[in-house]
């Protein structure tokens, strides 16, 4: 008998998100209340050791599964019992491209289309990748509709599949990580916008570009927070620990007059600065489309004054946003002792998920490469 997602989600009006990065899982089951608000039901936070999951790459999927599983039955205020979960697929294991086909190319000729366009723009044979695409826009001068397209190799999302299905879950919807942060950063009133969403990482950082919510452009760099860590520690003969901790806490606070780690950070981090500056030179340059300002994102959003220094270099508006508060979510003394371990932003992905789980038809609120099309 087929699952009927749409009722169960009317009907219980909760869901289940799921983020998986290298080090780490976060999960998030979310209620609505009948007065429309939201509570945590379930919220959960457990670490993954190196080797498990290397760049997306699930390499010990027992072990990654024993995690998954213990980390939901710690969830608090009360263990998660539901079975069925949404899944960030991370954005190093996805490919996005936009493209633009006549308004009256639809049905099979359109699916044919995209895949004909994603074999020429994609560095791989269609037959190995799952895929999924939308409509985002259409272009009255060209009678042209625009489409977001977003893949992902089988073997990833078979591999994330496989380990669930081993301890009985169900993935419901295989969503891109980068549209999980947009719905849970992004409020209502600016999705007309061209916002850059800046997520550095421990490894790498993310630069993802979105225009009526939707991604429409994403990069990746390889510098994340821990290389700068690790360039402090060098520098200043600290532990690697000592490192991380005085690079959130002075960072780049030009009132501390004898801020060393500022020094470091401005004279490693232009790069990244470079990469900013090229992806809105290009996106503004090939849209006509104006990015109006960046958000900022991951554990090195943390670091003192990142987002006064970010929007010095640019030249553009840089804020960070409380995902829980822009969410309408009630935080609680349990979800507190968890946030002592680990930063709340740093919750944004699975907040995004939960939250799609949400909508009347969560299957169709986006991309879902749960639909194995390929």
């Amino acid at each position: 008998m087929k699952f009927d997602f749409f009722n169960f989600f009317n009907k219980q009006n909760s869901s289940v998100g799921l983020d998986i990065s290298d080090r780490s899982i976060k999960v998030l089951s979310l209620k609505r209340r009948k007065d429309k608000s939201l509570e945590i039901e379930g919220l959960g936070y457990g670490t993954i050791e190196e080797g498990v999951v290397e760049n997306g790459n699930i390499l010990q999927p027992e072990k990654l599964a024993e995690i998954i599983s213990q980390t939901l039955q710690e969830t608090a205020p009360q263990p998660i019992q539901s079975k069925k979960i949404l899944l960030a697929i991370p954005d190093s294991r996805t490919f996005i491209d936009i493209y633009k086909i006549s308004a009256s190319t639809i049905g099979k000729e359109l699916e044919k289309t995209i895949r004909d366009l994603a074999s020429k723009s994609i560095p791989f044979e269609p037959e190995t990748l799952y895929f999924d695409f939308r409509e985002i826009g259409f272009d009255k001068k060209t009678n042209e509709k625009e489409y977001l397209y977003v893949s992902s190799p089988r073997e990833t999302i078979d591999g994330y599949k496989k380990m669930l299905e081993f301890i009985g879950i169900e993935p419901l919807v295989f969503e891109f990580e980068s549209a999980s942060l947009a719905r849970a950063l992004i409020e209502e009133k600016e999705k007309a916008k061209s916002i850059m969403i800046f997520d550095m990482g421990s490894r790498t950082t993310k630069l993802s570009i979105a225009y009526q919510g939707e991604i429409v452009s994403n990069a990746i760099v390889n510098f994340g927070g821990n290389k700068i860590t690790k360039i402090v520690a060098q520098n200043l003969k600290l532990s690697f620990e000592e490192a991380d901790r005085l690079k959130i806490s002075m960072g780049l606070n030009k009132d501390e007059k004898e801020n060393e780690v500022r020094d470091i950070l401005q004279s490693f981090c232009p790069p990244v600065i470079g990469d900013v500056i090229s992806q809105i030179d290009y996106y503004e340059k090939n849209s006509g489309k104006i990015i109006d300002e960046i958000i900022i994102c991951g554990g090195s959003s943390l670091i003192a004054d990142i987002d006064k220094c970010l929007s010095e270099k640019v030249g553009k508006i840089v804020r960070k946003v409380n995902p829980w508060g822009k969410a309408g979510i009630a935080i609680n003394s349990e979800s507190d002792k968890i946030f002592n371990k680990e930063a709340p932003i740093l919750f944004a992905t699975v907040i995004g998920l939960a939250l799609r789980g949400l909508e009347a038809n969560p299957q169709e609120a986006g991309i879902n490469l749960s639909d194995f099309n390929g």
